[in-house]
């Protein structure tokens, strides 16, 4: 089933890498370095770092006086911002952005697939490398309402949570997660449902965000083996789609003719 509509509005892929014997040294200016060199579309925006603080292990107390800031990645958009790029010193993020049309599964794993190998080249690492990989799909459903009334829950959903009324009162808002380790072979998935604030100029319908998170389960080995597997993932989470919501949820992504 394809969708005119689909509720996508932002996906990643992300890489994890064994690098135990680095030939370079990881810091803010190699980051740049090689978004310069080997990410021609991408722009340097931002670095995120983080506090390593030792703490006393008698006492508990944290020693502030010795805090180390640490780099930990840099973050690079195209012009159009619909690629966001995250490089850090063992792990690589390829943000795919709804701006528009939404561009589908491949043409990001095939964007991904390729940052992976230019950063390889960067750090100088031969393969098998890569050791773990990710994919995160983040939707937004909109479902109509009258305007200061709810929804019912089971009406669009297949997987909510429920509250008995008659005990607790009427659900305002949730935020629920699910592990689901049978969903996709050879993978970890966390299905995230949660509702999202009413917006001020529009209180017909209520929001929902659902993000879907599939991590590799075994040590992966290489680049190939990582393509591999997120085509199998991708399938097991597209049909998985599907069946998360009532045909009344999916008729308003428009189906496409004949599907």
């Amino acid at each position: 089933m394809g969708f005119k509509k689909p509720p996508v509005v932002e996906a990643w892929i992300e890489f994890r890498f064994a690098l135990t014997q680095e030939k370079s040294l990881w810091d803010e200016s190699a980051a740049v370095d090689l978004v310069k060199s080997h990410f021609e579309d991408f722009k340097p925006e931002s670095f995120s770092k983080y506090a390593r603080i030792e703490v006393d292990a008698k006492t508990g107390k944290p020693n502030l006086t010795g805090v180390q800031e640490l780099f930990d990645r840099v973050r690079a958009f195209t012009d159009g911002r619909d690629l966001c790029l995250q490089a850090g010193r063992d792990v690589l993020v390829l943000n795919q952005l709804n701006k528009g049309e939404w561009p589908g599964y491949e043409p990001m794993r095939d964007a991904a697939m390729k940052a992976a190998k230019k950063y390889m080249e960067f750090r100088e690492s031969d393969e098998p490398v890569v050791v773990a990989v990710g994919l995160h799909y983040r939707d937004v459903v909109s479902l109509p309402r009258r305007p200061g009334s709810g929804i019912k829950l089971e009406e669009w959903f297949r997987i909510y949570p429920e509250v008995p009324e008659g005990d607790f009162g009427a659900m305002s808002g949730f935020k629920f997660s699910v592990h689901l380790p049978t969903m996709c072979e050879g993978a970890n998935v966390v299905l995230t449902t949660q509702s999202l604030p009413i917006d001020p100029g529009n209180d017909s319908e209520l929001r929902f965000a659902i993000d879907w998170h599939v991590s590799s389960a075994d040590r992966i080995e290489g680049v190939d083996r990582a393509r591999q597997w997120l085509d199998s993932v991708h399938k097991g989470l597209r049909s998985s789609f599907d069946k998360a919501f009532t045909p009344e949820c999916l008729a308003l992504f428009e189906p496409s003719k004949g599907e």
